[in-house]
């Protein structure tokens, strides 16, 4: 019914590669300036 999760997951990598997928597509930058003049939000 369901599809095995795959348990050999290297989850130090998949970050390294999540935060240079961010750094050269400059995500937050760009969320950034997305929000220009909006009201502040916080959590």
């Amino acid at each position: 019914m369901y599809k095995k999760v795959n348990t050999d997951l290297n989850f130090v990598e998949r970050e390294h590669n999540t935060l240079k997928f961010w750094q050269d597509n400059q995500i937050f930058e760009k969320s950034v300036k997305e929000r220009e003049g909006c009201p502040t939000y916080m959590f």
